[in-house]
């Protein structure tokens, strides 16, 4: 069930405050072009609280998707140091990585990736799968998710049967069941029309204040300004 953000393990809120939910410190990410090394994201330094709702802005290619994906543990740097609620992300061997991603991380991406011979209802229920949660209670998450996006009449539709709105509705209920500590979402309303864009980032947004996620999304949308508490602006890898 998604909680209450009240600080965190009974701590008062302003010692949860004070210090960084996520830290990182002298990353950087390149990548081997045939003979020719391309640097991604170049000795960037960054902090955030949860509860924050945070834009990531830049051109294509400059690397907003890469600093993303490595928060989200989905990409490792080359250099540097990731911290995640004290837990040092970039250290953790490919299974240590895996299973915190699991327990910590959703993910929104672009193209929504919902399998197409499966319902709404099941995409949504895929990450408990892999879970010890019992058949009633991964319902009753699947159930709570999909009403927190309105999609709750649509349990049953496949996404062929549904709009990219409705799709993209699915893909945020499907990284929010478990409940993770960050949301991270790779251009959440680039296929959306206006009003569905923003009913997208209107829950974004509650889903940082209500339940104390860290949201992180990468996105060229202007109009997301009026909703992130931050934008950060990257160019050619380097936050300006």
């Amino acid at each position: 069930m998604l909680k209450t953000f009240n600080g965190a393990d009974g701590l008062e809120e302003s010692v949860v405050r004070a210090l960084p939910y996520l830290d990182m410190r002298g990353v950087s990410k390149s990548y081997r072009l045939q003979s020719e090394e391309v640097v991604a994201v170049r000795s960037l330094n960054l902090t955030a609280q949860r509860g924050e709702f945070i834009a990531l802005m830049g051109p294509s290619g400059s690397g907003k998707t890469t600093l993303l994906n490595m928060v989200a543990g989905l990409e490792r740097p080359s250099t540097g140091e990731i911290r995640v609620g004290g837990a040092n992300v970039a250290a953790m061997s490919e299974g240590e990585v895996t299973r915190w991603r699991r327990g910590t991380v959703g993910y929104v991406f672009q193209f929504y990736n919902l399998f197409p011979i499966l319902t709404a209802y099941e995409n949504v229920e895929l990450p408990l799968l892999t879970t010890r949660l019992s058949g009633p209670v991964r319902e009753q998450l699947v159930r709570t998710a999909l009403d927190l996006v309105g999609m709750s009449d649509r349990l049953d539709h496949r996404p062929a049967q549904l709009s990219g709105g409705q799709q993209q509705r699915v893909a945020l209920a499907r990284a929010v069941v478990a409940d993770p500590e960050i949301l991270a979402c790779d251009e959440p309303t680039g296929d959306l029309d206006r009003v569905t864009a923003d009913q997208v980032l209107s829950m974004l947004r509650l889903l940082a204040k209500s339940s104390g996620k860290l949201v992180l999304i990468a996105t060229h949308d202007p109009e997301v300004r009026g909703y992130v508490d931050r934008v950060i602006r990257i160019r050619k890898g380097v936050i300006e």
